[in-house]
């Protein structure tokens, strides 16, 4: 996935001559380099599928991204993640495991899900 850059994002927002300023065009870089390339892509992603549909984005690009980075923390928020598998009481995997915290209780992992979600082990 090719990163998107703050001049594709200035040119979905075709901001009118009112809002199209330096400050404004600066202040939506800062916010734009804030932000990791996912993230970019899913913010843009959003204006892109608003414009399209002919739906309303802001005339200030800065409340644009402001609005659009919103609704992207909100979906965001929705996602259900999932969760590592304790093999405590259950047959165990055809894998390597160990012993690892989760949620402040110690349980039986598998060694892609310790790396995966990070967890603590005893050793």
């Amino acid at each position: 996935m090719e990163d998107i850059t703050i001049q594709q994002l200035w040119q979905l927002l075709q901001p009118s001559k009112i809002f199209d300023s330096r400050g404004r065009f600066e202040r939506c870089c800062r916010d734009w380099s804030a932000m990791d390339a996912g993230k970019r892509a899913r913010v843009f992603k959003i204006i892109e599928t608003k414009r399209h549909n002919g739906e309303y984005v802001h005339p200030n690009p800065c409340f644009a991204l402001n609005d659009a980075l919103q609704e992207d923390e909100i979906r965001q928020a929705k996602i259900v993640r999932p969760e590592p598998t304790n093999y405590n009481g259950r047959a165990f995997p055809n894998e390597p495991t160990a012993i690892a915290l989760y949620k402040g209780k110690w349980g039986t992992y598998t060694l892609a899900d310790i790396k995966a979600f990070g967890l603590k082990t005893r050793d």
